[in-house]
């Protein structure tokens, strides 16, 4: 296994393609959903699989997310969930974050906080793999 450890929160088509090709580059990768049906259908994608909240601060303590180099949040379908996600990362210490942004506000949310890349949903996860692996102190911004 590649020395550098990956979590991508949110199981949906785009953070199972992230975890999917980073587990298949040969990284340890995390992937945490709300779904145990999710989950369950994940698991021989990654490393860990682990159902939980990713709102919750105590369950991303308790599964040792501060452990982990890179965080993906790819919560598509609950932007509050997204933003909330990324600032307990921030709160909680994690190395970097990449964040999936939606809109504009969210934009000006995210990039308050230093080492949040932010992605939107018009980039593949090729685009956003190449930015987490070859350029991880970056700052993504876009529109």
């Amino acid at each position: 296994m590649a020395d550098q450890s990956y979590a991508v929160i949110g199981m949906g088509r785009f953070g199972a393609g992230v975890a999917q090709e980073l587990y298949n580059m040969g990284y340890e990768v995390m992937v945490i959903d709300e779904s145990e049906e999710r989950i369950q259908e994940h698991s021989s994608i990654a490393t860990h699989a682990v159902q939980a909240d990713s709102t919750d601060e105590q369950a991303l303590k308790e599964i040792g997310i501060r452990n982990v180099d890179v965080v993906v949040v790819a919560i598509g379908a609950d932007i509050q969930a997204s933003i909330l996600t990324t600032l307990i990362l921030k709160e909680m210490g994690v190395k970097m974050i990449v964040a999936k942004a939606r809109m504009n506000a969210t934009d000006r949310c995210f990039t308050r906080s230093a080492r949040i890349g932010l992605f939107s949903r018009r980039e593949t996860w090729g685009f956003v793999l190449r930015t987490i692996l070859f350029l991880p102190m970056c700052l993504i911004l876009l529109n």
